[in-house]
C-alpha cells in the first residue's frame, strides 16, 4: 500500500506542500463520502426535525416551574443522544480513509526528508564505492535553549510558510485542508 502511495506521489508534478494539500483534500472527500454511505440520512433528517421542534418548544417555554419544563428536557435529550447513536458507527467508519491517508504521508515524509542531499551526496560516491563514516555529515546532540533563535522548523518541515511552529507542520495543514473540503462536501451534499 505504501509503495503504491510512494508511486502515484513520485508520479504528481508538485511540491511537498502540493502533495500534502490534493491528499487532504481527497481524504476529506473520502470520509464524508463514507459517512454518507454507512448513515441513515433518511432517520438522521427526521430526527433534525423533531430536535428543532424540540428546541423550539424549549426557547417558548414560558412557565417558572422546572419541574413543568423537565418533559421538555428529557425528549430533547433522548432526541439528542438517538442521533448521536445513529452517526456515530458512521463518524468512525469515516475516520479510516484520514487516519490511512495520514499514515501513508507521514511514512512518505519520513522517507523523504530521511535521504537528505547531503547525505545523499555522501553516499553517492563518484567511484562507485560505499562512503566512510567519515564522509558522512555529523550529528550534533545539541538542544535549544531559552535564548536560542532557532525555535523554527527546517525549509522542509514548514508547509504554512507563516504562523507559529505548531502550525507549520504537514499535519496541521492536513487536517485542517482535510476538515474543510469534507465540511464543504458535507454542506453542498445536504448530508445530515
Amino acid at each position: 500500500m505504501l509503495d503504491l502511495f510512494q508511486t502515484i506521489n513520485s508520479t504528481l508534478p508538485l511540491s511537498n506542500v502540493g502533495i500534502v494539500l490534493v491528499w487532504a483534500v481527497i481524504a476529506g472527500l473520502v470520509s464524508m463520502f463514507v459517512y454518507r454511505r454507512w448513515s441513515d440520512q433518511q432517520k438522521l433528517n427526521a430526527l433534525m426535525e423533531q430536535i428543532q421542534q424540540s428546541q423550539k418548544e424549549l426557547n417558548q417555554y414560558e412557565g417558572n416551574e422546572f419541574g413543568e419544563m423537565l418533559p421538555l428536557l428529557k425528549r430533547n435529550l433522548s432526541l439528542s443522544l438517538k442521533r448521536v447513536g445513529l452517526s456515530l458507527v458512521p463518524s468512525l467508519l469515516a475516520g479510516l480513509p484520514l487516519v490511512l491517508v495520514m499514515i501513508c504521508l507521514d511514512a512518505d515524509i519520513k522517507q523523504s526528508s530521511a535521504a537528505s542531499p547531503q547525505l545523499q551526496h555522501a553516499l553517492a560516491q563518484p567511484d562507485g564505492g560505499s562512503a566512510n563514516e567519515s564522509d558522512l555529515p555529523a550529528e550534533t546532540d545539541t538542544l535549544p535553549t531559552e535564548t536560542d533563535e532557532s525555535h523554527s522548523l527546517a525549509p522542509q518541515d514548514d508547509y504554512l510558510g507563516f504562523g507559529p511552529t505548531w502550525m507549520r507542520s504537514w499535519i496541521f495543514v492536513f487536517m485542517f485542508i482535510s476538515a474543510s473540503s469534507a465540511l464543504a462536501y458535507r454542506q453542498f451534499g445536504g448530508i445530515i
